[in-house]
């Protein structure tokens, strides 16, 4: 290929002073359009289409030799066919479960398996705290809420003895003066009167008495309660506060956790573990895969070498067609078609030669000035496309 471009350069650099000289030698601008440099211009075209033919020739030749291939290929004694198929099953093989692990779905990004795997050793440890704190976390928070309710209880049955004392007082008080007024009452009633009254009364009085020891005795006890629930109340506020602390300082380590590994829970950072395994034990089992593979792929290309293909490498991208005569049928088939193609576009490409030819000499019969140099360029452009109707064939 280097040296067909070489000389192809060559070719074209001569062409291009050949064009130089002419345009000089007519001394007029492309832009004025004179008969000599229609010719011109139709000259350029051509070159243009020639240079199109080279590569298209080029090309033929390459898919050429891939048939001759596919000819030599086939036509293999058995034994040494089975080798290959053999060989390219393996290969098959390899390459179609490197494209399932390629393809299947990521369960981890790459960001969450880098981080994954250099923390891998701390891991497990750090989702068992994990759980740990969540677990104690649930387990404060049902105890702050036991803990407001005894701090809530207590400050209401303080509040509700409180009231008790203050009644019972009010109450004693009245009985008091019950007893006074009503014994003064007596007092100045008339003697006969009294001395009926006094019977009633004393019952009375002893009753009321009895009554206002009883308000009185109740009101030292509500004291007492009083006081009990006000130490109840303060040992509620102080465990409900070191509950808060040891909840903050526990939702401040799980939130921490939260935040590092991008997860909501425990549970979801487990998960993500579990994913981080798998996909490591995937990526353990496609780095085994691709040196299975480079190791079959090798040993393939030995065996297509010793038969001096054009292309050894042509059939690593194709191993199903080394070991399936359908999947080689098809690739002579496109081949096939390739080349036919090649072949429409030389002859139209050449058609298209000719055509401007035809245009360029009677150009130049019209105007003779200049035809022999023309005449030369035209020259070296048969030398460039240089194709027979024969060379399309076979």
């Amino acid at each position: 290929m280097g040296l067909f471009d070489f000389f192809r350069k060559r070719k074209e650099r001569s062409i291009e002073k050949e064009f130089e000289a002419i345009e000089k030698e007519l001394g007029q601008t492309p832009s004025q359009k004179s008969p000599g440099h229609e010719a011109l211009d139709r000259c350029e075209q051509m070159i243009r289409v020639a240079q199109e033919m080279e590569e298209e020739k080029e090309e033929y030749r390459i898919v050429t030799a891939y048939l001759n291939d596919v000819e030599l290929l086939q036509n293999l004694p058995d034994k040494e066919k089975k080798q290959l198929k053999e060989t390219a099953d393996n290969v098959n093989a390899l390459i179609s479960r490197r494209e399932k692990y390629l393809n299947r779905k990521k369960k981890i990004s790459d960001s969450d398996y880098a981080m994954m795997e250099n923390e891998e050793r701390t891991l497990p440890d750090i989702i068992r705290r994990f759980k740990g704190n969540e677990a104690y976390r649930d387990a404060l928070e049902r105890d702050i809420r036991y803990l407001e309710g005894e701090k809530t209880q207590w400050d209401m049955l303080g509040d509700d003895y409180k009231g008790s004392v203050k009644r019972n007082g009010v109450l004693v008080i009245l009985l008091l003066i019950t007893v006074i007024l009503g014994s003064i009452a007596v007092i100045f009633l008339p003697y006969s009167i009294r001395q009926t009254v006094v019977k009633i009364w004393i019952p009375v009085c002893a009753v009321l008495a009895i009554l206002a020891a009883f308000l009185y005795l109740k009101s030292l006890s509500d004291k007492r309660e009083i006081k009990q629930a006000f130490v109840n109340q303060n040992r509620a506020i102080e465990l409900l506060n070191k509950a808060k602390l040891k909840y903050v300082h526990t939702k401040n380590a799980i939130d921490y956790v939260c935040e590092k590994y991008h997860v909501k829970n425990a549970a979801e950072l487990e998960r993500m573990y579990e994913n981080y395994q798998e996909a490591a034990r995937e990526r353990a089992k496609y780095a085994e895969n691709n040196e299975d593979l480079n190791y079959f792929s090798d040993k393939l290309l030995k065996l297509l070498r010793q038969y001096r293909l054009y292309d050894d490498r042509f059939w690593l991208s194709r191993p199903n067609a080394l070991s399936d005569p359908k999947e080689m049928v098809e690739v002579k088939h496109d081949l096939i078609l390739r080349r036919q193609k090649l072949r429409d576009e030389l002859r139209l490409h050449q058609d298209e030669i000719v055509e401007e030819k035809k245009k360029v000499y009677a150009i130049l019969e019209r105007n003779p000035d200049g035809a022999a140099e023309i005449r030369k360029l035209l020259a070296q452009i048969d030398t460039m496309t240089g194709l027979r109707e024969d060379s399309f064939e076979g």
